[in-house]
C-alpha cells in the first residue's frame, strides 16, 4: 500500500484570530483512506448549549442559569477585525 508525506502543519482561518492559524496536519495519506483536515478545532464552549440541550435535556434557563452562576462560559465567536 503506498504512503505518502504530508505537511504537518496547514495553515487556516480561525474565528477571531487576525490571520490565518496552524493547525496540525494529517502526517501521512493512504491511497484507500487519504484523510483531511475540513475544519479548525472547536472554540472554547463553542458547543455547550448543544451538548447540554441535545443530551441533558437542559432548557434555556438552565442554562443561562449556569451561565449567570459561572458554572460555564457564555460562548461568542469574535468578530475577525
Amino acid at each position: 500500500m503506498p504512503i505518502g508525506v504530508e505537511p504537518l502543519c496547514r495553515f487556516t482561518p480561525y474565528p477571531g484570530a487576525p490571520r490565518k492559524v496552524s493547525i496540525a496536519g494529517v502526517p501521512i495519506k493512504m491511497e484507500k483512506t487519504p484523510g483531511s483536515v475540513r475544519s479548525p478545532a472547536p472554540l472554547l464552549g463553542q458547543h455547550t448549549r448543544e451538548i447540554l440541550q441535545q443530551m441533558l435535556n437542559y432548557n434555556d434557563f438552565e442554562i443561562d442559569a449556569l451561565i449567570a452562576q459561572g458554572a460555564i462560559g457564555d460562548m461568542t465567536i469574535p468578530e475577525i477585525a
